[in-house]
């Protein structure tokens, strides 16, 4: 029996493959596949309770009530089998730089051949989108120039360290993939996917997951209100619960028809993505001359548009009419009562 065990990255397309996965599961059982319901949010999310109590994050107490590893463990064990089981949470990828919390995660299919996925996304391109994330997430990361300099300086954005403790317990069995229209299957992460676990087309039509992100317009519509929140709280710190309904408004808020169209958006200038290219380039390289994959170059970054970023003040009345409806109920759940 196997378990493939998807990581991540963010950014790569791990919503859309879970959520094939999520809903396809009694399809996948009749083909000889498991994808838990235990570890998940909802059912419908990935396993990132499972990946959260591993790491002892807070989170499992605020978002996932009644989880238990041993509760996982049963389901398992039960349910899974004779079929090979399959998770997925790009918060797994949290684990990467320790040998205690990764050895945990394996253990949970001791008796299994153990195969962990991932993809990688060229890192001008992630920390374009991990900016995004973070913004999405209600925390003002600065300006985009600063942060992405400011990732440049930690170690872990170079990939061979990212994977080193994946790589010496897995051998083989860590299979990376960049994540790049001119090498996935298909040309999306999802397909790309099913053959890896070596699994049919079980969704009908192709979803786009090769995802731009956010459009400047939602970008600045949603860091409008990410700073007022910030003026409003001071140093007081913004609850957890809080978070997540804001979080929920924002989403609301740039799906709105007001807000659709526009560039995509893209906070950091040609001339920083050429020093980020150059940073990592023969060190992704040879990241993935050891993976199998010789010669492999990204291209995902190669066409840069211009810097697309705008200010709140430049948008249109109609879209600041919206921000200001959005910002009307936060500031409601955030004022002290």
């Amino acid at each position: 029996m196997k378990a493939f065990i998807h990581i991540g990255l963010a950014k790569t397309g791990t919503t859309s493959i879970q959520s094939v996965l999520a809903s396809n599961r009694d399809e996948l059982e009749r083909l000889g596949f498991y994808f838990p319901r235990s570890g998940t949010i909802n059912g419908q999310s990935g396993h990132h309770c499972l990946a959260w109590s591993l790491a002892g994050s807070p989170k499992t107490r605020d978002f996932c009530r009644g989880f238990s590893e041993d509760a996982f463990r049963v389901e398992v064990a039960q349910k899974g089998e004779g079929r090979t089981v399959i998770l997925s949470s790009e918060e797994f990828s949290a684990l990467s730089f320790s040998y205690l919390g990764i050895r945990k995660l394996l253990r949970q299919f001791n008796e299994r051949d153990i195969y962990v996925v991932a993809y990688v996304r060229e890192q001008a391109e992630f920390f374009n989108s991990l900016y995004q994330e973070i913004i999405s997430d209600f925390i003002d990361p600065g300006p985009a120039a600063e942060f992405a300099r400011a990732r440049m300086r930690e170690e872990r954005y170079d990939y061979e360290r990212w994977f080193a403790i994946w790589a010496d317990l897995l051998g083989p069995a860590l299979i990376v993939r960049p994540f790049d229209r001119r090498f996935l299957r298909g040309g999306d992460a999802v397909t790309d996917f099913l053959n890896v676990v070596d699994l049919p087309l079980i969704y009908e039509s192709k979803k786009e997951v090769l995802n731009s992100g956010l459009t400047n317009v939602q970008v600045a519509a949603v860091l409008e209100l990410v700073q007022r929140t910030g003026d409003l709280l001071g140093p007081r710190p913004l609850p957890s619960h809080a978070r997540l309904v804001l979080k929920q408004i924002a989403a609301k808020l740039v799906s709105s028809t007001d807000l659709s169209g526009g560039a995509r958006y893209w906070g950091i200038m040609p001339d920083l993505v050429n020093d980020i290219r150059g940073r990592y380039h023969s060190g992704n390289r040879s990241f993935f001359e050891s993976h199998g994959i010789s010669d492999f170059t990204f291209s995902a970054a190669a066409h840069i548009p211009d810097l697309t970023m705008l200010a709140f003040g430049d948008l249109p009345s109609t879209v600041k009419t919206s921000v200001d409806r959005a910002w009307k109920e936060m500031a409601e759940l955030l004022r002290p009562k």
